[in-house]
């Protein structure tokens, strides 16, 4: 830029002095160009000063350059540290997803456990149950029987039934003898305490222990004549509990017992057994040793295995040592193990809502001992029974009758009803009924044979 305005500068001159013809020893285009070149000289240069001004300008632009820069650093920092926020709030968010997934699939479970309003009470069958008779006890206290001489008969080809059970109200012993339409109820206090009565084979005798399962207290076992006056006969040793009657094959009568009637997690089962003792004439026998530990399931006809079920499962087989016992069940609580009085080796018992009881009914959840279930000898569930609606069982044991069980079913605290179990028809059939709040523990029913 400088260049061409001198070159503008002297070709100015150069015109002046080609049209001047006097020229002195220094013409005036030569003397105007050293004028114009002085006067440059000593003048700044407005140019330079614009390109100072504008290199100044860019220097203030790139510091605002720099300072927007930095500035978009910190923002992006920003963004990072809110990018970051916002994963923790959809980690949060999620979280609480996952608690409300939980919530959703508890009330599902609830809403699946539940197929009939709360409030409602389940009816008693219409048939062969739509009538009933009500007698009463020397204590006056009343009781409806359900099962009427037709339906016996169609049942079980007898009319001649007897229930026996403990009436938990008056600590009584109650007996019920039904032959035809005629009905005999007594309540009797027998001075001991009476749980888990059992009938002979032939219904002449009942035995009894004076603790029930899952109690650690010392137990005594009697047998009471029915036909002698109810004259009582004690097993003379050392704890005896949960009798069991049953024939040998040589046809003698025995009761298996045993040593002790608390929970197999207790330190004391370790030292319990498991005995038979003869009972004919009045009196006993003496007692045989079957196995080391007390099995209060039962013992299978042929001595083969026992069982156990307060609180774990479990099976013993003959010829093993006694501390060899196999765990069932996945080791859930269980309780009211009752083994078939027959060659079946078949056990039923009651469960707390265990895993494999979910997994074989389908149900995510169900109260404690909503179900009946079976199991045989392997430890495989092969059945199971559901409850009268609204009712849980318990005191289930197996009758002498096969395929049967009696038991009693609560839908409070009371165990109001004794029922019937029909297992090849999966029925539970109410056949007594206690009314004015009483309170049956461990009913036994003899059939005549």
């Amino acid at each position: 830029m400088r260049f061409s305005l001198k070159c503008v500068s002297l070709a100015f001159v150069f015109l002046c002095a080609c049209s001047d013809s006097s020229i002195s020893s220094q013409t005036p285009a030569e003397n105007a160009a050293i004028d114009f070149q002085d006067s440059v000289a000593s003048e700044p240069d407005s140019t330079e000063i614009r390109l100072d001004t504008v290199s100044r300008v860019v220097d203030s632009i790139g510091r605002v350059v720099d300072s927007t820069k930095n500035l978009l650093d910190s923002l992006m920092e920003i963004v990072k540290e809110a990018d970051k926020n916002l994963d923790s709030l959809e980690k949060i968010v999620d979280s609480q997803n996952e608690v409300l997934d939980s919530l959703k699939k508890i009330a599902s479970d609830a809403t699946d456990s539940v197929t009939a309003p709360v409030d409602t009470v389940p009816e008693i069958p219409e048939e062969p149950f739509d009538e009933y008779a009500e007698y009463e006890d020397s204590d006056a206290r009343a009781y409806r029987l359900f099962a009427k001489t037709d339906w016996l008969n169609g049942a079980f080809g007898t009319s001649h039934v007897k229930f026996a059970f403990r009436n938990e109200s008056t600590e009584n012993l109650v007996l019920m003898d039904v032959v035809n339409d005629s009905v005999r109820v007594k309540s009797l206090r027998l001075g001991v305490e009476v749980y888990h009565p059992q009938y002979s084979p032939d219904g002449s005798k009942l035995a009894f222990s004076t603790t029930f399962e899952g109690s650690s207290h010392d137990a005594d076992l009697y047998v009471m004549d029915l036909n002698a006056d109810s004259s009582l006969i004690k097993l003379e040793v050392d704890g005896a509990a949960i009798p069991r009657w049953r024939v040998l094959d040589n046809g003698d009568t025995v009761i298996v017992y045993v040593s002790y009637s608390g929970t197999n997690e207790n330190e004391k089962w370790m030292s319990s057994s498991t005995w038979q003792v003869p009972f004919a004439g009045g009196k006993f026998g003496s007692p045989q040793k079957l196995f080391g530990r007390a099995y209060n399931g039962g013992v299978a006809y042929d001595n083969s295995f026992a069982v156990t079920g307060a609180s774990f499962l479990m099976t013993h087989f003959a010829g093993t040592p006694d501390s060899e016992n196999t765990v069932l069940y996945d080791g859930a609580q269980v309780c009211n193990v009752s083994l078939a009085r027959d060659s079946s080796g078949v056990f039923s018992f009651l469960d707390a809502s265990g895993p494999q009881g979910r997994e074989f009914t389908g149900q995510k959840s169900y109260d404690w001992h909503e179900y009946l279930f079976f199991m045989d000898a392997t430890g495989v569930v092969i059945d199971a029974i559901k409850c009268l609606y609204g009712y849980v069982f318990a005191d289930t044991e197996w009758l002498s009758k096969s395929g049967f069980l009696i038991g009693t079913i609560s839908a409070d605290v009371l165990r109001s009803f004794i029922v019937l179990i029909d297992v090849k028809n999966h029925s539970v059939t109410p056949v007594v009924q206690t009314i004015r709040s009483i309170d049956v523990w461990q009913p036994d029913m003899w059939i005549e044979p």
